[in-house]
């Protein structure tokens, strides 16, 4: 690990990777809490939920393992 990050090129992969990865947790924190504000309804943030999941579960038979 350390030759690769010795590496200048992959280390901007791997910080842009970090960055990618904290900005898309920011935002899914974020997004309920706006829409909870905006549409004071608890409905709403439970549909947003689900619809939210449905690409994924939609997905899930197609992924495959990680073992």
């Amino acid at each position: 690990m350390r030759s690769i990050l010795g590496q200048r090129p992959l280390r901007y992969v791997f910080a842009a990777k970090r960055d990618l990865h904290v900005g898309s947790g920011m935002n899914a924190a974020r997004w309920p809490g706006t829409l909870l504000e905006a549409t004071h309804s608890e409905m709403a943030l439970g549909t947003f939920a689900v619809l939210q999941t449905i690409p994924a579960m939609l997905m899930l038979p197609f992924h495959g393992s990680h073992h």
